[in-house]
């Protein structure tokens, strides 16, 4: 399911006529360890509980240069969630976009 992922994210970049994006198969930042960005955008697992999602945002911080910003698409059920986080490492969080089913929240790392 991972590799699929993958494919299906270099698929979209291909597409979209993308430059200057990565795609990594990682454990979280693993494969990047040394690495910062300006954006990260993020599909996480979510069947894998909260200590997890925490552990995700708290790395994104670290992986993200001042002003960088993540976004995340989520299932609706764990917004709530998500906010608290993002309001916990990075101090805000916007809701982009609400779907039946998705919502897209992003936050800002201030230095």
């Amino acid at each position: 399911d991972h590799l699929r992922s993958v494919t299906l994210a270099e698929g979209n970049v291909e597409l979209n006529g993308l430059k200057n994006v990565e795609v990594y198969l990682s454990d979280l930042f693993s494969a990047v360890s040394d690495r910062t960005y300006h954006q990260i955008y993020c599909n996480p697992p979510q069947d894998l509980g909260n200590e997890f999602l925490q552990e995700m945002v708290s790395e994104c911080t670290k992986h993200l240069k001042d002003k960088g910003y993540v976004y995340f698409v989520i299932q609706k059920q764990i917004k709530p969630v998500i906010e608290k986080l993002f309001k916990k490492y990075f101090g805000n969080c916007t809701i982009v976009a609400t779907g039946k089913i998705h919502a897209v929240l992003k936050g800002i790392k201030h230095g």
